[in-house]
């Protein structure tokens, strides 16, 4: 859905020098996170989203809503450019190769932005100030903005090491993996300069907006959610039936207590619901850059449960794409 990590991986096996700088680079963002109270214990308690009573169906419905004309958008695009192709009367199937800059440039930002409206109209629909609790609202905008320059200044040393690792993994083991995304490389090649421009924004700000309001909006606040009231239930107290006085345990009770909802939630639980949105989110990737977008999302997911706030992730997301983008662009600069 998104071209993270595309290009961070693309870099030959670093030599010995290169090492140290990315060593350091994580070093600085470890400093950056210990100082930002990240390793602090129980850090990734925030504030609670939902109501433990309040149900999370609309919530599912209104995402699978937006990943639905996100599909039928891509397939009404593609279907339309197969439609021209054979047209033209070619003697051979149709193949993705076939796809021009514009198709690249629709398929960067309609499907995204389709989606995304149909989620948020959605939001507003099902009520219960949705968007200001999973944090989307303007007043909430600056705040989430400024907690995002710190937390890329702090995940983005932690990809860079990670994608390293990764590269000379690859290598070690002679795998061979495409040398970039292929909207990366559409984007590279085209010289139509507005095909471009709507590439770019398509990777760097409609893609982190309708995947962040998905996975981490939708999806990861609802399982949250659900572990929340899973547990709640488990500590429900176990009633006592009996007659005989004498027979009433003494002291503290032995089975399950019952916990108020001021209880702070279970950190374990806030990391198994970041941890399952993560592996759903780097899933839909492609298979070599799974790695480093699941220590992303990780970082994401953090981000989100110890703010509430969904300006957050989006921002992180946002800068990551662009730097990645920029980076890329730079490159290949000299190539072309």
């Amino acid at each position: 859905m998104s071209i993270l990590a595309a290009a961070a991986t693309t870099q030959p096996a670093p030599p010995g020098g290169e090492v140290v700088f990315v060593t350091v680079v994580l070093l600085v963002g470890l400093s950056i996170a210990a100082a930002a109270g990240v390793f602090r214990s129980g850090s990734v308690r925030g504030p609670d989203r939902l109501d433990p009573a309040a149900p999370r169906g609309p919530l599912w419905f209104v995402m699978i809503a937006g990943v639905f004309v996100w599909l039928a958008a891509q397939i009404v695009i593609g279907a339309n450019r197969r439609s021209t192709y054979e047209a033209t009367g070619a003697t051979r199937p149709f193949e993705l190769a076939d796809l021009t800059a514009m198709d690249y440039a629709l398929l960067a930002t309609a499907p995204g932005v389709a989606g995304l409206l149909v989620i948020l109209v959605g939001d507003v629909l099902v009520g219960r100030n949705m968007l200001r609790r999973l944090g989307l609202t303007l007043r909430q905008f600056i705040p989430g903005v400024l907690k995002g320059i710190v937390g890329i200044l702090i995940l983005m040393p932690v990809i860079l090491f990670a994608s390293y690792c990764l590269t000379a993994f690859y290598k070690w083991v002679g795998f061979e993996h495409p040398s970039e995304h292929d909207l990366l490389r559409i984007m590279n090649e085209t010289g139509d300069g507005a095909h471009r421009v709507l590439m770019i924004v398509g990777a760097t700000l409609v893609a982190p907006a309708f995947e962040e309001i998905v996975f981490r909006g939708h999806l990861q606040t609802p399982l949250v959610g659900w572990f929340d009231s899973v547990a709640r239930r488990m500590r429900e107290p176990v009633a006592v039936v009996t007659t005989d006085v004498a027979e009433i345990p003494a002291g503290p009770p032995a089975g399950p207590i019952a916990v108020s909802p001021s209880t702070p939630r279970p950190v374990w639980r806030l990391w198994l619901a970041i941890a399952i949105t993560s592996l759903v989110f780097a899933g839909i990737h492609p298979g070599w850059t799974v790695p480093v977008i699941f220590v992303l999302s990780l970082g994401l997911g953090y981000a989100y449960e110890r703010t509430g706030n969904l300006w957050v992730p989006l921002t992180i997301h946002l800068l990551f794409n662009t730097l990645q983008t920029t980076f890329f662009l730079f490159s290949r600069q000299g190539q072309n």
